[in-house]
Parts: structure tokens; sequence; C-alpha cells
């Protein structure tokens, strides 16, 4: 999960989503099938989808036995890859919903926020638990005497 957020931190940064489109742009224009653009994009979207899908169900499978430790985290990390999946998609509704201001605040915000909120709590639930958890995964390994 740190090497996916660590990455999505250096994209948003260096704004990576923009110049791949703009290649795509470029390359389709120059190689003639900026027309049929529609199918390779509904393909890129079938891809990513199944990738974020099977990347979380694995996570969850490989993380089952300390998944009731996590689970805000994992769930921050399924909204937040939802979110993604909607945003690479480039659902107009979906567009519009979240460029609508609340007040101060602009839906993206909410949205991207969330999900990292989501895990951020779950760390800080963690590392305060942290002691306590551990003793209390000690205690479970002692092999029970059975001297009185």
């Amino acid at each position: 999960m740190t090497v996916f957020l660590v990455l999505l931190s250096v994209n948003k940064q260096l704004d990576l989503q923009t110049a791949l489109t703009a290649f795509g742009r470029c390359t389709a224009k120059t190689q003639g099938w900026y027309d049929q653009r529609q199918t390779v994009q509904v393909t890129f979207i079938v891809i990513f989808s199944a990738l974020s899908l099977i990347s979380t169900l694995v996570f969850a499978w490989s993380l089952r036995r300390g998944l009731s430790r996590i689970w805000l985290a994992f769930l921050g990390f399924s909204f937040l890859m939802t979110f993604i999946v909607a945003r690479a998609a480039g659902f107009h509704h979906f567009d519009r919903f979240i460029s609508f201001e609340l007040g101060a605040m602009r839906m993206i915000w909410l949205f991207e926020l969330t999900g990292i909120a989501m895990i951020s709590l779950n760390a800080v639930f963690l590392i305060m638990k942290g002691p306590e958890v551990e003793l209390q995964r000690k205690n479970r390994r002692k092999p029970r005497s059975n001297i009185p």
C-alpha cells in the first residue's frame, strides 16, 4: 500500500496522466487511428479496472489474517482505487459532480482525501495500539505448559 501511495503522490506532483494522455493523442493522430480512440480508451479502462480489482483481491487475501486490524486502511485503499478508476474512465457526470464546490471545499478533494484519511487513521490507530497488539500476539504464541 505504501508503494502504491508513493507512486500516486509522484503522479500527482508530476501530472503524469496528462503527459500520458497527450502522448496517446499525438500517437493516435500520427498513426491515423484518432477517430477510433474510444476503443483504445475503453480497453485501457477495462484493463485498468481489472488490474485494480485483482490487486485489491490479492491484497485482501494476502492480509486475511490481519484484516481485522487493518480493515479501515483496506476500505480506504478500496475507496481510493474506485475513485481512481472513475477518474480514469472520465465519466462526464462524475467529473461534473467532483468539480462541484461545497463552500470552500471542492468535492474532488473530499473524494481524494477520504481514502487517504482512512488509511492514515488506521495507521495512527495501529501506532497507538502497537505495544498492546504485539503483547497479545506474543501471549498467543507461548506454548502452554501442563505443569501447575
